[in-house]
């Protein structure tokens, strides 16, 4: 189905996808394995990504972009870091389960994705959250999941002491970025190395949906869409605006970035990329003239 630019994030105009982030993220290394957490000190402050849905989905490609042809190889610290202190981290223990209520049951079922941990589809539940977290709970976790509208689970995963795998959500930007590729050229740009990925690494962007609904009652009852994690806000606004009718999603005829933009005869990301273009395009053709005036 397609959509109206300006209506393509409308259906989620009741939402509950407030998401925490820090100031400072640092990375951790645990067993010959490297994870990143908020770095100690650093300030939470809490925000909407979908208020600005437009430059997080461009930030996402264009990341997965950077490293899509570097065949994963282990990206810099920096770049890691500068996405999740803008954006957080991606909420990667609440997006794997297949239950958003997973933390009050013994046992979390996580189908295809327990293959990361090297279990089957189910995992304990205490095991399963220690994975995601610098040591064991204390009283100093921020108590802001209930004012959030979210599970307890919340206060964990917007707290100090969580934690995720460093090249996960990297891996995740790169195949959405694989994806809009092969969108973008009819499906034809899908190379033996890509096809690798996918198959690799689709546990990690598991088929769950990170969406679900909720009915709040009252004089007058209001019907809000609830985002599990950053992964699911990213994913969702990719859709609406990889489906809006005009194709507001580009990239830049000069640099190869991916930006947004809904006018239909933009081609380039900047002016400056713009003016760039038009002053090679303008020595191209002189020297061409120059290859073909007689002597």
């Amino acid at each position: 189905m397609k959509m109206e630019n300006s209506n393509a994030m409308a259906m989620f105009k009741n939402r509950i996808s407030q998401w925490a982030k820090y100031s400072d993220y640092i990375i951790l290394e645990q067993n010959g394995k490297k994870y990143i957490s908020p770095a100690p000190g650093s300030r939470m402050s809490i925000y909407d990504p979908l208020a600005d849905a437009e430059e997080l989905v461009t930030d996402f490609l264009n990341w997965g972009r950077r490293f899509y042809g570097n065949e994963f190889d282990e990206p810099t610290d920096k770049i890691a870091m500068e996405i999740a202190s803008k954006y957080g981290l991606a909420g990667w223990m609440v997006a794997l389960p297949k239950d958003r209520k997973f933390s009050s049951y013994e046992e979390t079922y996580l189908g295809a994705s327990g293959k990361i941990f090297g279990k089957g589809n189910n995992m304990k539940t205490k095991e399963y959250i220690q994975c995601f977290t610098a040591h064991d709970p204390y009283e100093d976790d921020p108590k802001i999941a209930y004012i959030m509208h979210r599970e307890d689970i919340y206060n964990i995963v917007f707290s100090s002491r969580y934690r995720e795998p460093f090249l996960w959500s990297t891996i995740f930007a790169a195949i959405l970025y694989a994806h809009f590729t092969s969108i973008m050229d009819n499906g034809d740009s899908r190379t033996p190395s890509s096809k690798r990925l996918s198959s690799e690494h689709m546990a990690i962007a598991s088929n769950n949906s990170g969406l679900s609904l909720q009915m709040w009652s009252g004089d007058s009852p209001e019907m809000f869409w609830c985002f599990d994690s950053l992964k699911a806000a990213v994913e969702t606004a990719y859709c609406a605006f990889l489906t809006a009718n005009t194709h507001p999603l580009r990239v830049c005829k000069h640099c190869g970035k991916i930006y947004y933009h809904t006018h239909s005869r933009n081609e380039f990301c900047s002016p400056q990329c713009r003016n760039q273009w038009n002053v090679y395009r303008s020595r191209e053709r002189t020297s061409i003239k120059r290859e073909n005036s007689p002597e």
